[in-house]
C-alpha cells in the first residue's frame, strides 16, 4: 500500500541531483532509494516535470519513466490552487519560454498533498524576470528544501 507523499520534487533538483551531485555511476544506491520512494508514493512530482525532464531526452529521462506513475495529472483541486497561484503571481513563469514550465504546478501539487518541495532554487524576492519556487511557496505555506536535505530528513546512508 504506498505511503503518504512526503515529498514533491522540481525538476531543477532531478537535474541537479542526477547531473552535477549525485551521478547514478557513483551513487547507484542513492538513485534506487529515490526509485523506491518513488514507487512507494513517498516522492511525487506533476506530470509537468516529467515533460521538462523529456526536453533533455537522456538517461536521466529514461530512469524517470521507470517511475512514470510518480509523475501525477493534478485534479480539480490542485487545478484551482494553481489558477490561484497563477493569478497572483504571474511572474512565476517566464513568458519568454512557450513550454509549459513546472513550477506553479510543483508548488499547487505541494500545497494540495501537504508536502514539503525538493527544488534546487534559490529565493530571489527582488527577480524583475521570474519568481523562484521557494517565493511563492512562503506564500502558501509550504516548505522548500534542497535534494541533499531530503537525503538527511529520511535518514539515508551510503
Amino acid at each position: 500500500m504506498p505511503k503518504i507523499p512526503k515529498y514533491c520534487i522540481d525538476t531543477s533538483s532531478y537535474i541537479t541531483a542526477w547531473c552535477h551531485h549525485y551521478s547514478p555511476a557513483i551513487f547507484e544506491s542513492l538513485w534506487k532509494k529515490v526509485g523506491e520512494a518513488l514507487n512507494q508514493g513517498i516522492i511525487i512530482s506533476p506530470r509537468e516535470v516529467l515533460d521538462e525532464l523529456e526536453r533533455g531526452s537522456d538517461e536521466l529521462l529514461k530512469w524517470a519513466k521507470l517511475h512514470k506513475a510518480a509523475f501525477i495529472e493534478l485534479e480539480e483541486k490542485p487545478q484551482k490552487i494553481l489558477s490561484e497561484i497563477m493569478k497572483s503571481h504571474p511572474k512565476i513563469i517566464d513568458l519568454s519560454i512557450p513550454e509549459i514550465q513546472a513550477d506553479p504546478y510543483v508548488i499547487a501539487l505541494a500545497k494540495h498533498t501537504d508536502t514539503i518541495i525538493v527544488t534546487e532554487e534559490k529565493s530571489a524576492v527582488d527577480s524583475k524576470k521570474k519568481l523562484k519556487i521557494p517565493d511563492v511557496a512562503k506564500n502558501y505555506k509550504v516548505n522548500c528544501v534542497p535534494f541533499s536535505k531530503l537525503i538527511e530528513m529520511e535518514g539515508w546512508k551510503f
